[in-house]
């Protein structure tokens, strides 16, 4: 948070709480554990600050995120601590493919799913000798057309089902993360966390080949939750484990908040591919939405109880985006990406509380689900023209 009129660092005043740890990757490109209360400063793989991480509270379902004896294997050999995982420890394990001709994999057995619930299998892996992963839902319960390639060696995605929203994103020093998201048409318990080794990314579903005990990839995190897209990484030992969500407030007292007028400027980035969930990036009251997103809608807005300013698609998926809100008197407009938007004679603008939350509603839910990366606050209404190349 910046605010042009004062000097010293606004961040150091913002409140933060999370009541676990949390995982994310550092600078160093290592991906390291944030201790309770600790904010979560996340970067990518190429070491570009995307900004502070604020998620909703998650499950890793899986009991063993880490390969130990409880896990099944089907004609596959794990060597655990066998190379460096991306903590920078030696829990990375390898997996090699028996001289069997079958399927070749590795699960998980008694996690309990939900009917109409959507899940995401998240798998943090290395290609060795051979190059290939498969994720996939058991049919029992997601049917034959979850499943996904994921090639190791350049990080796309081969072949995959129909009903698969799949992802694969870098973390540096050759590790992806590969995930699956689905959809659950039963309610069971049944088996989750497959890992399949697979010749090539063209192969079909679960496929059966003449296996060689020279083929192996590497592979650390396992998760498997409730969602509809991949969080941190949450590590499990024994039984399923739940991160907290994340809570970032600034007192308005601190930052000369101005309720006659006022500018903000922000720079994000949100999860959620299809806006399927209400996300709050900016509130203070129910009144006070400075910028949020109302799913039924599937539209980023501002609203003061009475109308809404309309700042039009937000991409999902991880990629940035700048927002601009200027609220006069009078006129208010809406910028996204240096374009304006909407421009209202309704003022999106009332008593903004005592607080200021960031990527959190007012009342403690609807996270973002990403990073908030900067935030620019103006005790005046300024011009289209300056927000528009503040958000360029």
């Amino acid at each position: 948070m910046t605010r042009p009129t004062t000097t010293g660092k606004a961040q150091d005043l913002i409140t933060f709480t999370r009541s676990t740890t949390g995982t994310y990757l550092g600078s160093d490109g290592l991906l390291k554990s944030a201790a309770i209360n600790e904010a979560r400063i996340e970067y990518d793989a190429s070491g570009n600050c995307l900004g502070l991480l604020v998620e909703e509270a998650r499950t890793n379902l899986l009991p063993q995120s880490i390969a130990n004896a409880d896990w099944q294997k089907i004609d596959v050999s794990i060597t655990e601590n066998f190379a460096t995982a991306p903590d920078g420890s030696s829990t990375a394990y390898k997996i090699s493919e028996t001289t069997t001709n079958s399927i070749h994999y590795a699960q998980q057995l008694n996690i309990q799913f939900t009917s109409g619930i959507t899940y995401t299998e998240s798998l943090i892996a290395k290609a060795g000798t051979n190059s290939v992963v498969q994720l996939l839902g058991t049919s029992g319960i997601f049917g034959n057309l979850a499943w996904a390639n994921f090639d190791l060696s350049d990080g796309t995605i081969g072949s995959k089902g129909a009903e698969a929203n799949a992802a694969i994103k870098p973390l540096g020093n050759g590790w992806y993360r590969c995930s699956l998201t689905m959809t659950a048409t039963v309610s069971n318990s049944a088996t989750a966390g497959f890992i399949i080794l697979v010749p090539n990314k063209t192969y079909p579903r679960a496929p059966t080949y003449q296996g060689n005990s020279d083929n192996h990839i590497y592979a650390w995190g396992i998760q498997t939750e409730a969602g509809s897209f991949p969080s941190s990484y949450i590590p499990t030992s024994g039984s399923a484990a739940t991160r907290a969500a994340d809570v970032a407030s600034l007192a308005v007292s601190e930052f000369g908040y101005n309720q006659d007028q006022g500018s903000f400027v922000v720079e994000f980035d949100h999860n959620d591919l299809n806006d399927e969930s209400t996300q709050y990036l900016l509130s203070s009251t129910s009144s006070s939405r400075f910028i949020y997103n109302n799913a039924s809608s599937q539209n980023w807005q501002a609203f003061d109880g009475q109308s809404a300013l309309f700042f039009g698609n937000v991409l999902g998926n991880g990629l940035p985006v700048k927002l601009g809100l200027g609220m006069g008197s009078s006129e208010s407009s809406s910028i996204n990406n240096g374009v304006i938007q909407n421009t209202t004679n309704a003022t999106p603008q009332d008593n903004a509380g005592s607080l200021l939350y960031f990527g959190l509603r007012y009342n403690g839910a609807n996270s973002l689900n990403g990073h908030v990366k900067s935030i620019q606050y103006y005790p005046l209404r300024l011009s289209n023209a300056q927000l528009q190349a503040l958000t360029v």
